[in-house]
């Protein structure tokens, strides 16, 4: 029998059925692209062979690559590849939605939330210093000086986001946050001994960094454990605690820096330095509690082949057995393929490490791999290490992702530009339009993180990610507006002004941080939210010059800030697709329709679905 054309469907005979009932004695394939497979199979072969492939929900592919059929590079056992993975992933929702244990949900909420308030209090903490810090001689700093001052954390986290993105996806969920936040602690200490200007903004750059690191994998950590249907409501909670740490950061500028009602210092004598001390003990205590309370990720856990930690965390989460070699095994075949073995997987998203139980150095027993040696990691796969990295910040530009991401990363500068530039002067804003206790004012304008935080904890799951983002920009723009008409006239409807748009920022910022978590396959999220986190550092260092050379236009500086975030809600609007309640990885939610959608609209995602001969997917 000879296939006539290319994309032709070849309908196989069931399983041992005979020569004699087929009338057919060979099956010889003329086509050269169809070289994969053998050239010559029996109908009975052609049926088995048929038959594994059905068993995973696709039909017989003959592959195009055969040069790299060995090696299992070809189209065919990638997508074999990505359809176990996907069914493991799948094992790991079903795991986490049938019941997280709510006291291992709420502790690992909570230290998660710690870690996002450590960080809120070490990008804030300089712009409270601002107005109280002074050169060797005692002169005031200039607006220059000041923009370096407190664009050099931003600097830190721009770096920190794009690395710290990449070695989350290598290196662990878990252990980068860890690292990241030690960073972050021991840079913020030491910056209180600094000797002079150049020294301060060293350290708060490496601070910054830390910072930077610590964002998208905490964010992701989060998304990867927790439950599908109340996923959007957790990250709420862990993005709400930015509040805590503002709160935190005013109460103690206040009280080390601050006047009390009669206009007197509430602790003479104490300076700038034992405030940047007291800004980084939140950062220690979380350090501390994020190594002996969080688990590492199961779904990175798997992608790595480490089948017997990502068992214990799931037993750890859930109460329940889980054994290994349920995660191992890819529907009814659970023989490791190459890729599993040698987790360099076909996203080019992770390093090469053996397939095997890490804990003890031994290959699982009852999954065993197709070779019996050990992978090793080559010098030219250790070559390929930064090809690696550049092909992971590429992957999220590929196929309809790239429309995502483009947006994502205009909204993210937008935000980032108006609500990080506005907390950073806000003290020197309140003190340029003649309120003499500034930190009062401040300690409001932190407060008002209360019911934006409230706001989004009750709409997010019934608006959605997307029209959440979009409304909560708008509100906060018209607000910056009303702040740059009131502000020489009206000083306490400007306060009330800028207390509003931090709150309406709030809650769009809650809705972004879910939204941008749930727009990578897993493979790629952390290098997706890394890249995102970039962008808005990036945007929040621009801010800081563009804010500082404004110090003395306030109502220019609001209205400038009003009109970049009017931008970013039109592009909320312009998100492609909506993922309250959909699945990780672009498995069908409780939205079902879209999630098929979602699907269907990337490369990324059409590797999950079923394809037939000729499907240019392939």
């Amino acid at each position: 029998m000879t296939i006539p054309a290319a994309g032709t469907t070849l309908v196989l005979p069931e399983v041992g059925t005979s020569l004699e009932e087929t009338g057919v004695s060979e099956i010889v394939v003329h086509r050269s692209d169809l070289t994969c497979c053998e050239e010559s199979k029996t109908p009975a072969e052609w049926a088995a062979e048929g038959n594994r492939h059905a068993d995973s929900g696709r039909e017989n592919l003959p592959c195009k690559d055969a040069g790299n059929h060995a090696s299992g590079d070809t189209p065919c056992d990638k997508a074999h590849s990505l359809d176990q993975e996907s069914h493991r992933m799948s094992e790991v929702d079903d795991l986490l939605n049938s019941g997280v244990k709510p006291s291992t949900l709420n502790l690992i909420t909570f230290v998660l939330a710690c870690a996002n308030a450590a960080d809120a209090v070490e990008v804030l903490a300089v712009g409270f210093f601002l107005t109280v810090y002074r050169n060797a001689d005692g002169s005031e700093l200039s607006s220059a000086d000041k923009s370096f001052l407190t664009g050099s954390i931003y600097m830190g986290m721009l770096l920190g986001g794009v690395v710290g993105g990449w070695l989350s996806d290598v290196a662990g969920r878990k252990g980068t946050l860890t690292f990241s936040l030690a960073l972050n602690g021991l840079a913020g200490v030491i910056s209180a001994s600094s000797s002079n200007l150049e020294w301060l903004i060293t350290f708060r750059v490496l601070a910054g960094i830390g910072v930077g690191a610590s964002v998208p994998c905490l964010f992701t950590l989060g998304a990867e454990l927790f439950p599908v249907q109340t996923r959007g409501v957790y990250l709420s909670y862990v993005a709400s605690f930015w509040m805590v740490g503002s709160i935190y950061a005013a109460g103690a500028a206040w009280i080390i820096l601050g006047l009390d009602f009669d206009g007197e210092r509430i602790l003479p004598g104490w300076t700038w330095r034992p405030f940047v001390v007291a800004a980084a003990l939140p950062v220690f205590l979380t350090l501390i509690s994020a190594c002996f309370l969080l688990p590492e990720s199961p779904r990175y856990l798997i992608q790595r082949g480490r089948y017997t930690e990502a068992a214990k965390n799931l037993r750890r989460l859930t109460g329940r057995h889980v054994s290994p070699e349920s995660l191992v095994g890819g529907g009814e075949d659970d023989t490791l393929t190459d890729d599993e073995a040698n987790p360099l997987t076909t996203d080019g998203m992770l390093l090469p490490t053996a397939a095997k139980d890490e804990e003890n150095g031994t290959s699982l027993s009852s999954a065993p791999s197709r070779s019996a040696a050990t992978p090793t990691v080559s010098p030219r796969q250790r070559g390929k290490a930064w090809l690696k990295v550049l092909e992971s910040v590429a992957g999220v530009f590929r196929g309809s992702l790239r429309l995502t991401t483009l947006r994502l990363m205009v909204v993210w500068f937008t935000l980032c530009f108006g609500t990080y530039g506005l907390s950073t002067w806000i003290s020197t804003i309140f003190k340029v339009i003649g309120i003499k206790n500034e930190f009062l004012p401040t300690f409001l304008f932190a407060l008002a993180n209360l019911p934006g935080n409230i706001a989004s904890f009750v709409l997010i799951e019934r608006l959605g990610r997307k029209r959440l983002l979009a409304f909560s920009m708008l509100l906060a723009a018209g607000s910056a507006f009303v702040f740059a008409f009131t502000s020489t006239r009206a000083t306490w409807l400007a306060v009330v002004a800028a207390c509003c748009f931090q709150a309406f920022s709030v809650a769009g910022w809650n809705a972004l941080d879910a939204l941008s978590t749930e727009s990578f396959p897993t493979a790629m999220r952390t290098t997706g939210m890394g890249l995102l986190s970039g962008t808005g550092r990036f945007s929040s260092l621009i801010a800081m010059f563009v804010d500082g050379s404004l110090e003395h236009s306030v109502a220019l500086l609001f209205t400038v800030t009003g009109t970049t975030t009017v931008l970013g809600a039109l592009t909320a609007f312009w998100l492609p697709y909506e993922p309250t309640g959909q699945s990780l990885d672009g498995l069908v939610g409780r939205g079902g329709k879209q999630g098929k959608e979602r699907r269907r609209g990337s490369k990324v995602w059409r590797s999950f679905e079923p394809v037939n001969v000729g499907d240019e997917g392939l």
